[in-house]
């Protein structure tokens, strides 16, 4: 018969055992989140890019971080009172461009330090360099996978959503 001590132990040891638990299988992998997004651009002729996942704000909380929300909100609010029509963002940032042509993509992982996951995607169609059509993506566990930024590169120029939207 075990004793008090081991059966008080392995009780306490139960109740934790769900904190320590694995991401649940049902919870889809952060290249598994990503590739959902880039196989609806990528569908039909690949020449409707992103603007679903982040043209209107009350669809941003379901595919970007809380901090990236609020980050683009307050961007917004700039943008309207400088009367600027096009807001802060005029560009698709999923595509890197105003003019989407992805036929093709790549996700790769690059980097697992909690709490963001980088992935590059890479992407085929209408881009001058390879560099053009290559996005790196931080995401960070918020109830499911989340954006909390995009960077990328237009002719050499390096940029992050979060950059941009940080900008006065």
């Amino acid at each position: 018969m075990p004793s008090r001590r081991t059966l008080l132990l392995t009780l306490a040891a139960l109740a934790c055992a769900p904190l320590a638990a694995p991401v649940s299988a049902e919870e889809p992998s952060a290249e598994a989140f990503l590739g959902a997004i880039y196989k609806k651009i990528a569908g039909g002729k690949g020449d409707s890019g992103g603007q679903i996942y982040w043209l209107e704000p009350k669809d941003r909380p379901k595919w970007f971080s809380a901090a990236l929300v609020k980050l683009w909100a307050a961007a917004e609010k700039r943008a309207k009172a400088r009367d600027d029509e096009l807001g802060p963002i005029d560009f698709d940032p999923f595509t890197a461009s105003q003019d989407p042509q992805v036929k093709k993509y790549r996700i790769e992982k690059l980097d697992a330090v909690p709490p963001v996951t980088k992935l590059r995607v890479v992407l085929t169609g209408g881009y001058e360099t390879e560099a053009d059509g290559t996005l790196v993506f931080d995401l960070v566990q918020e109830k499911g996978w989340k954006i909390d930024d995009i960077q990328g590169s237009s002719s050499g120029d390096r940029w992050s959503l979060k950059e941009i939207l940080s900008m006065p």
